[in-house]
């Protein structure tokens, strides 16, 4: 739904990597957004919806095997009589995270249901398992921990930034909210001439109130001058940046 997230990161390898070792006998379905035009060969099926809260959350695929939801918070589900569930758990967060008891279990509630229709659930860490372990009805349900790939896609020939800074600069990237802790970062740039540029999604309203929270630090000390806010980028801007900041 969000392209250059890290969950959309995570989907896309993920899929990237199925369709690189599957044998010849089986197919794979991909669940996209519908206009999407970032699919991965003709060879495959894609199912497309809208991703609207009043859509139809169950997606019948006839004959399907397995089920595999990406997501802990998903509405969707799918597949016919006897297909299998895989979900993956990336985190709970809301558990460490200052937030609302009554939004913490809400959060927790819709884990737990997702986590109900599941044959075999996925985490990313020891750690996530333990929380999963100590915060849900588990009821001895497989849980395998797969830690998340690393991969640097390279495009040395790239020389067209969405920004350019002029001066040696500072880069951090991930969706702008809280729990990122991006508000530290403006103290960096006292007393030098650095810039501070920042990659990530600006669509909802916690984000674009975070950035604002962001820039107030940034005049409090008197760098605002200094700090670019790029919005989500592609995988080239992202390669450049990492190639040539200074941190």
């Amino acid at each position: 739904k969000h392209p250059y997230t890290g969950l959309y990161t995570y989907c896309t390898e993920v899929a990237e990597a199925m369709a690189r070792v599957i044998s010849e006998d089986d197919k794979l379905s991909f669940l996209v957004p519908r206009g999407d035009d970032r699919v991965f060969g003709d060879q495959f099926k894609y199912i497309k919806r809208d991703f609207k809260e009043n859509e139809f959350p169950y997606i019948f695929v006839p004959g399907l095997d397995i089920w595999h939801s990406t997501f802990q918070l998903t509405r969707y589900t799918g597949g016919s009589f006897g297909t299998k569930k895989v979900l993956t758990i990336h985190d709970l967060n809301c558990l460490h995270e200052d937030i609302a008891l009554r939004d913490r279990k809400k959060l927790l509630e819709i884990t737990q249901k997702n986590f109900d229709r599941a044959d075999h659930i996925i985490t990313i860490s020891e750690f996530v398992k333990r929380d999963i372990e100590n915060n849900l009805n588990i009821r001895n349900k497989p849980i395998s921990v797969v830690y998340n790939g690393y991969k640097i896609r390279e495009y040395s020939d790239f020389d067209n930034p969405a920004y350019r800074p002029r001066n040696p600069f500072i880069f951090t990237m991930g969706m702008v909210n809280e729990k990122k802790n991006f508000m530290v970062l403006p103290a960096l740039l006292r007393n030098n001439e650095y810039e501070l540029v920042i990659a990530g999604k600006l669509i909802e309203k916690v984000e674009l109130e975070y950035k604002e929270r962001i820039e107030t630090q940034a005049l409090k000390y008197g760098v605002q001058d200094r700090i670019r806010f790029l919005g989500s980028i592609p995988e080239e801007d992202k390669y450049w940046y990492m190639k040539n900041c200074a941190a």
